[in-house]
């Protein structure tokens, strides 16, 4: 007797079981889901989609700290995208591995990944988010006046867009280059429109406030220079920034008051520890891309 196909729906909920497994970033769901879509029983469905898997388990081992493994997979994931003529696709992979080399420290190669998509960018949605990677390289660079420059675009375009969430983490950079310039007149600027871009995030936008009320916090001590037994940041919001993982951003606004890294270092266990973790490589994902 033939075997029968499983059915159209059948795949689509393994899709959506897949994808909650890099939000809850469950590893052995992924894997036992993407084991199941890259057999012959879903080839009918699921050819011309590996790209789009290979670039959920990078954004998976990016969750886990497994960041040159992610980095690969991104590379393989851009690379079956583009024999694909899928220019979309392409773009956005690209723009995810431009994280991974930022945080990597691998600044040519990021720039570099930007030159490559730059033009195909134009063609697609993804041109906004371009702005903010951008925005991003050169804050990475210490270029603050260009950083600001794309930032500020990014967040205009997002906000027309109604895509209000990346509004308001372009809006967030923007304040913070403001803020590492110590430029209270730029940050006061935008201070307003940022605050309300983020109370119309869908989400829980709790991170975002956090965030901007510290920021807001160390522009008032900045123009009103407090001693510094008045210019502390409150513990609760200090412990909570740790929590959200802005631990850097923390030290940088406590050194910019005047205040030593003390409570820092006496709450290092709050902070997330940056390492690079290694995951074992699943047998499906050595069909697509080499080790």
């Amino acid at each position: 007797m033939q075997k029968r196909t499983p059915s159209k729906g059948a795949y689509l909920e393994h899709i959506f079981v897949l994808r909650a497994a890099v939000e809850t970033k469950d590893v052995a769901l992924f894997n036992d889901v993407a084991l199941r879509l890259t057999s012959a029983d879903y080839a009918v469905y699921f050819r011309g989609s590996e790209h789009k898997l290979l670039n959920n388990w990078a954004i998976l081992l990016r969750h886990q700290n497994a960041f040159e493994q992610s980095r690969r997979a991104y590379e393989c994931a851009k690379d079956i995208a583009f024999a694909n003529e899928d220019t979309e696709q392409v773009v956005k992979i690209a723009l995810n591995l431009h994280s991974i080399l930022l945080k990597q420290g691998k600044l040519d190669e990021a720039k570099e990944v930007l030159r490559e998509v730059e033009t195909l960018s134009k063609e697609t949605a993804y041109s906004t988010r371009l702005s903010h990677k951008l925005g991003m390289y050169y804050q990475a660079e210490k270029d603050y006046e260009r950083a600001s420059e794309f930032y500020q675009q990014a967040f205009v375009r997002f906000s027309l867009a109604h895509d209000f969430e990346r509004a308001a983490i372009s809006g967030l950079n923007l304040l913070h280059v403001q803020l590492i310039q110590r430029n209270r007149a730029g940050f006061w600027r935008y201070a307003q429109s940022v605050k309300e871009i983020i109370q119309q995030v869908p989400r829980n936008n709790s991170q975002y406030l956090l965030h901007f009320s510290v920021m807001q916090k160390i522009v008032e001590i900045m123009a009103f220079e407090f001693s510094k037994e008045r210019a502390n940041l409150p513990e609760h919001w200090q412990e909570m920034m740790f929590k959200y993982g802005l631990n850097e951003e923390v030290e940088l606004y406590r050194a910019m008051i005047g205040l030593t890294s003390g409570y820092v270092q006496q709450t290092s266990n709050t902070k997330r520890q940056v390492r690079n973790e290694v995951l074992p490589t699943p047998s499906w994902y050595l069909n697509y891309c080499q080790q």
